[in-house]
């Protein structure tokens, strides 16, 4: 479906061009989503992102295109490290994670041993 004046995309529309229903953009870069669009453009370039969308396979443009989006929201997110401060990010988050297992894994092990030790035979002692 296109929209008045024939441009369906941001992208297009942006560039004051017609999009057609061949346009490689439009399914990446919607009217409702003008930033998206803007912050690949600011990384990138749109030649350089039609350049790279036509030297690869076609079944393979839409990963690439979501590799773009991202690294270029990431980017506008993060001005100085881009993606490199969500992978730190996911890294520290990871090493939390393996601490906590190590600490849980250590408190299990005690428990057991714990439990190894007791006499279910002997009465309780109550209060």
């Amino acid at each position: 479906m296109t929209t008045r004046g024939g441009r369906n995309c941001f992208a297009c529309r942006r560039q004051h061009r017609r999009c057609g229903s061949e346009c490689p953009l439009a399914p990446f870069f919607p009217l409702d989503q003008p930033q998206r669009f803007e912050n690949a453009r600011r990384l990138f370039g749109v030649s350089n992102i039609l350049k790279i969308l036509s030297g690869i396979d076609p079944a393979l443009q839409p990963d690439a295109m979501r590799s773009i989006i991202y690294e270029s929201d990431c980017r506008a997110h993060f001005p100085v490290e881009g993606c490199l401060a969500v992978i730190r990010h996911l890294l520290h988050q990871l090493r939390c994670a393996e601490i906590e297992l190590a600490f849980l894994t250590n408190e299990i092990a005690h428990h057991r041993s714990q439990m190894e030790h007791v006499d279910y035979n002997q009465p309780r002692k109550t209060r």
